[in-house]
């Protein structure tokens, strides 16, 4: 949203948060260690991930 909008401050407005919270999100978006969160996630996301991946990978 922070990206659509004319710029950050107004998505946080309208989302009604910190934008800071929103810095910290495009942040963490943008770094390797993001993908890496994927060991953080409940087992049924992190199995629809792999298969996700598979399958994009199949694709290519």
């Amino acid at each position: 949203m922070a990206s659509e909008s004319r710029s950050t401050q107004a998505a946080a407005r309208a989302l009604n948060i910190d934008p800071k919270r929103i810095y910290k999100w495009q942040k963490e978006a943008l770094t390797p260690v993001a993908a890496a969160r994927g060991a953080e996630l409940d087992p049924a996301t992190a199995a629809e991930l792999r298969q996700l991946r598979a399958a994009n990978r199949r694709q290519a």
